[in-house]
């Protein structure tokens, strides 16, 4: 880190941390896929993730945002106990299938 440089870089591989590449909120998300975001109505992020929502609708991406009334980040964890992670964990199978079944759907109709 240069002399006066704060920015925490060390998770990001010595880059910026405002660097767009790691920044999604700055970064053009044109061309991603489908996008589904989870945030608790608690988490300390829930605003950022709303913004990701909204820029990546913004460029383009199919994205959908569920926001589930749980106080901590990374409630998926929490899946033994807490309903809204068994909720949250089913969502993201029936959108992995949803999208799975359209790739193959596709993929058979080119045959």
């Amino acid at each position: 880190m240069a002399c006066g440089d704060a920015r925490p870089r060390s998770s990001s591989g010595g880059q910026p941390a405002d660097d767009p590449a790691l920044t999604p909120l700055q970064t053009d998300l044109a061309g991603l896929p489908p996008l589904l975001i989870h945030a608790a109505s608690g988490d300390s992020v829930l605003q950022e993730a709303q913004l990701l929502a909204k820029h990546s609708r913004e460029s383009g991406t199919d994205t959908k945002i569920t926001i589930y009334p749980v106080p901590t980040h990374a409630f998926h964890i929490f899946w033994a106990f807490l309903p809204e992670a068994v909720t949250a964990l089913s969502e993201i199978g029936a959108f992995i299938r949803k999208l799975t079944s359209a790739r193959a759907d596709s993929a058979t109709s080119r045959d």
